[in-house]
């Protein structure tokens, strides 16, 4: 069976080998923005600075959070198979994150997947929360697990509706975006 044409012009013109850049970057960098401008806006402010709950909704409509991968041989296959740049889409089952990782080996798109312990306090997150997929990139030994995924129980008025029974992860969050400025 032959590749379709669309798969020879891609594999002619995109080198596999280096990962795809584009993916990562658009990830890499809204994640890098959103942590760049708090850090920035914060700089100046006193340790004891308090913050504020502006309801904007914005902690509900997207999260990311590390996992930190110890075992030196997986990190060698992540990098062996996703190249320069390790991205790849996740799942969430069975109390583990699943990461899908395409890759071209010089003759076809093939699938290597590997999978990553998930804290109880993510789990309940995850399910909670109803993301159950996402996108992965890898930044040296850590794989940052992002979800573009709303919570299912953000409100059109931007507030939570299961506010009382939210997850740990959510009730321990602080907002360092809007400081009290007195």
């Amino acid at each position: 069976m032959s590749s379709p044409s669309w798969a020879s012009s891609l594999k002619d013109s995109v080198d596999f080998t280096e990962g795809n850049p584009f993916l990562l970057m658009t990830v890499k960098e809204f994640l890098d923005a959103q942590e760049k401008a708090i850090k920035e806006q914060n700089k100046a402010l006193p340790p004891t600075t308090e913050f504020e709950c502006k309801k904007c909704g914005d902690c509900c409509r997207w999260n990311a959070f590390d996992i930190n991968f110890e075992e030196p041989i997986l990190i060698d296959e992540i990098y062996r198979y996703g190249g320069k740049y390790p991205h790849g889409y996740w799942v969430a089952m069975d109390n583990r994150i699943y990461c899908y990782l395409p890759f071209w080996d010089g003759r076809k798109m093939r699938m290597w997947h590997f999978h990553g312990p998930l804290l109880r306090k993510q789990v309940d997150f995850l399910v909670t929360t109803g993301r159950r997929h996402g996108y992965w990139i890898m930044r040296g030994r850590i794989a940052t697990i992002y979800s573009p995924t709303p919570c299912q129980h953000l409100q059109q008025d931007n507030l939570c509706a299961i506010y009382k029974e939210r997850p740990k992860v959510c009730r321990d969050y602080m907002c360092r975006r809007h400081p009290v400025l007195t």
